[in-house]
């Protein structure tokens, strides 16, 4: 893993999966920002785990939560776990953030009605 830190910027060097793009001009590195305000971690309905919309593995998700920690102040952390995504992908996280240290968490997604419908 290469990290390159600056301000709230972290690179690593991510597997590109089908559909991605590359954010730089080197074809095997992603950008893949903490952003100091707030930041949106999200699980999909088939398990992929996603930090301000790009995909990240478990042991990433370490680092990121890591970086995020360190910062000052610390950056809010909003998890907006996929009902479809079942239970362990969720609790698996859960951990990792438990682990991390991280003390500004807030679940998104939760006002949404069992169909995905605004309860409205």
């Amino acid at each position: 893993m290469k990290l390159m830190i600056s301000g709230a910027l972290l690179a690593l060097t991510l597997p590109l999966t089908a559909g991605c793009t590359s954010h730089s001009s080197d074809q095997k590195t992603r950008v893949v920002v903490v952003n100091a305000d707030e930041n949106l971690l999200k699980t999909g309905g088939s398990g992929e785990i996603t930090w301000n919309g790009e995909t990240i593995t478990l042991t990433q998700l370490d680092g990121l939560l890591a970086q995020a920690v360190a910062m000052e102040p610390e950056p809010a952390l909003r998890f907006e776990p996929d009902p479809a995504a079942g239970y362990e992908i969720a609790t698996a996280i859960l951990q990792r953030i438990r682990v991390s240290g991280v003390t500004r968490l807030g679940f998104t997604g939760n006002e949404k009605a069992p169909n995905g419908a605004d309860p409205d």
